[in-house]
């Protein structure tokens, strides 16, 4: 078993990794996936709500074929997009006026912009990307960090 103060230090780690190397973006979390969910297949992307929050992102827009089967990520044609958010408790809502944190979780449905010049041109024309699943990184008796499997948005 891995002990807690060493699982904690490997989260910080993880968050100091993505303040160096992350990107600026918007996270837009739905708050009505109940809703939508019993509606079925007569919803448009207008019936979502959503909040707001601000953080960073590390994206890897074309990850190694070993890395992605290490996942459990099996591509045949294209290779998926993968990405990783701060732990929860870094994560600032938009509504928020003196940057307090709150913990969330990214669920799948939830997506995020980032800037037009950080996305390659071999990405379509697009700076929304939404999170379409959620892999965990290796973990023994505690998630250390989610790895999210994203897509372009569509609407």
């Amino acid at each position: 078993m891995i002990p807690r103060r060493t699982i904690d230090v490997l989260r910080a780690n993880h968050n100091t990794s993505i303040d160096i190397y992350g990107i600026d973006c918007s996270l837009y979390i739905p708050t009505n996936l109940n809703t939508i969910e019993n509606m079925d297949l007569y919803h448009n992307p207008d019936d979502y709500a959503f909040d707001a929050y601000s953080c960073l992102v590390w994206i890897e827009f074309s990850p190694d074929s070993k890395r992605l089967r290490k996942l459990g990520i099996f591509a045949e044609d294209e290779s998926p997009m993968i990405c990783r958010f701060p732990t929860e408790a870094t994560i600032v809502s938009e509504d928020s006026d003196n940057g307090d944190t709150e913990d969330i979780d990214v669920p799948i449905g939830a997506y995020f912009k980032v800037s037009m010049e950080y996305v390659p041109s071999s990405v379509s024309d697009t700076d929304e990307f939404e999170v379409v699943d959620i892999r965990l990184g290796n973990a023994h008796d505690a998630i250390l960090s989610k790895i999210y499997v994203i897509a372009p948005r569509r609407v």
